[in-house]
């Protein structure tokens, strides 16, 4: 039979589809009336109608309510589900923070036992998409850059992206003792160091998502999308289904009496769109979040320092 190409299954979504706010509608609250805006109560006769009062959510509360649940699974397995651009202190004169990158991260510490496994360099960080730069500053002087400014960016070997494991490995041995400038290389200069040399690596990489359906940046599983949607969900059928019944789950009127009664939804549990709320919650729990971060992060190994 022929092969079915991985990618064509859609299992992996863009991140940006979890802030589309007609995504949700389209997915999640298809034939839901979601608020005011009318007094009849019968159901919708037509497709216009339907669009109608599904619309009847504004845009900026349903993409609020997605952006909070995005955050929230992000805490959870403790990964960006964004691209973020980190560039190591000191940043490049002229680059901009929120424009030409998102985060300033400080220098990280020098050991022997790194440079001892061909100059190691655990990112504090996980879930790095690349590495555009190393430097290597002694004790505050820039001695060692690579970066593809200086023709040397191959040197540079990303081994374990999730875990932020980075390793220089000389295309060129003899760059170890002399660099390309004519300087002195970082065995050179770093050999009789045994003790770690704090203030050290300078590292400027990408992180974000990176989906395990192929390995694509700033795409995620769509078992993570339909969390985010359903935890968004159950918030904003509440929402819709307060604005439409006006706050009241009950009414009741005795004639002969010439009493009537009212419930509200602040005393009641249960909403107009309770039952799509609770399918929602369901839905939640079978995502095992504790899986979800080892498979996006795997297992972090650090070296003892010496």
């Amino acid at each position: 039979m022929p092969r079915q190409d991985y990618q064509t299954l859609g299992l992996s979504v863009p991140v940006t589809d979890l802030l589309s706010a007609q995504a949700w509608r389209e997915r999640y609250a298809w034939g839901i009336r979601l608020g005011g805006g009318g007094t009849s109560t019968r159901l919708a006769e037509n497709e216009r109608e339907l669009v109608r009062l599904t619309k009847a959510l504004p845009d900026h509360v349903i993409q609020w309510q997605l952006r909070a649940a995005l955050s929230q699974i992000e805490m959870m397995i403790g990964m960006p589900l964004g691209i973020e651009v980190c560039k190591a202190d000191p940043v490049d004169a002229g680059l901009r923070q929120g424009h030409d990158y998102d985060r300033m991260v400080p220098r990280l510490p020098y050991t022997h036992g790194e440079m001892a496994k061909w100059f190691r360099i655990d990112i504090p960080w996980t879930s790095v998409i690349s590495v555009e730069r190393v430097r290597a500053y002694y004790f505050g002087t820039l001695i060692w850059e690579i970066s593809s400014a200086h023709g040397n960016v191959n040197n540079i070997r990303l081994q374990w992206a999730r875990q932020g494991i980075v390793h220089i490995l000389p295309v060129e041995l003899n760059t170890l003792a002399v660099t390309q400038d004519g300087s002195y290389g970082p065995w050179h200069t770093l050999f009789i160091h045994r003790s770690p040399v704090p203030d050290f690596w300078a590292v400027d990489f990408t992180r974000g998502p990176v989906s395990v359906h192929g390995e694509r940046p700033g795409e995620i599983e769509a078992a993570v999308a339909h969390w985010v949607y359903c935890a968004a969900g159950i918030l904003l059928l509440s929402q819709g289904g307060l604005a439409q019944s006006k706050g009241l789950t009950s009414s009741s009127v005795s004639i002969d009496g010439v009493s009537r009664s009212l419930g509200l939804q602040a005393s009641a549990i249960y909403g107009i769109n309770s039952a799509l709320e609770h399918a929602y919650d369901e839905a939640l729990k079978r995502v095992n979040i504790k899986a979800l971060r080892r498979a996006k992060r795997g297992l972090r190994l650090k070296m003892m320092a010496r």
